[in-house]
């Protein structure tokens, strides 16, 4: 049996010949995509065109680039409107985003050696807030706000003017409007 090919049975359903065949046709499309859009930057930009507006006898309204004879038509000229900002008072589609709100003031009166403190100062640094640390052992001028402020213990804090006497996260947190 020399010279005899044996056939190889293949089974294929038309999904599979289709699939096959997708990525000749995403070829070609695209290919025909390149090719329109060189004839479109060929042409160059579109010319601003006249068209006319007329009512015949009957009270119909007609549309043509070219000007009727016998009629006195209305010229309406597309195609050279300029960008321009909407007149004051118009509703506009854009709205800004509304502005960041400023950070908090926040004011810590305390001694490096208070364990809260220490845990107050941490609880600002993990938020990524900013503060004033004011040293009551370190600054006379600091100890003397702290007494005029009626400090009984450290951590003395004030945020946006709100008084937080001790650390309480919680407490923090809801004057900060953090949930």
């Amino acid at each position: 049996m020399a010279g005899t090919r044996r056939r190889r049975r293949i089974d294929m359903t038309a999904q599979d010949v289709f699939r096959a065949r997708a990525p000749r046709r995403q070829r070609a499309c695209g290919a025909l995509a390149a090719l329109l859009s060189c004839a479109l930057l060929a042409l160059g930009p579109a010319e601003a065109k006249d068209v006319y507006r007329w009512k015949d006898a009957d009270g119909v309204t007609h549309y043509s680039d070219s000007k009727p004879a016998d009629t006195a038509a209305e010229s309406l000229r597309f195609g050279d409107e300029t960008a321009s900002a909407p007149p004051a008072g118009a509703p506009t589609l854009y709205k800004p985003p509304p502005a960041a709100p400023a950070p908090p003031n926040i004011v810590m009166y305390g001694r490096p050696s208070c364990g809260y403190c220490v845990k107050a100062a941490r609880y600002f640094a993990a938020n990524g807030l900013a503060f004033r640390n004011m040293d009551i052992s370190a600054s006379s001028q600091a100890r003397a706000e702290f007494e005029r402020l009626g400090g009984r213990g450290t951590p003395l804090i004030f945020v946006d003017g709100h008084r937080i006497q001790g650390f309480a996260k919680s407490k923090l947190d809801e004057v900060l409007g953090r949930r």
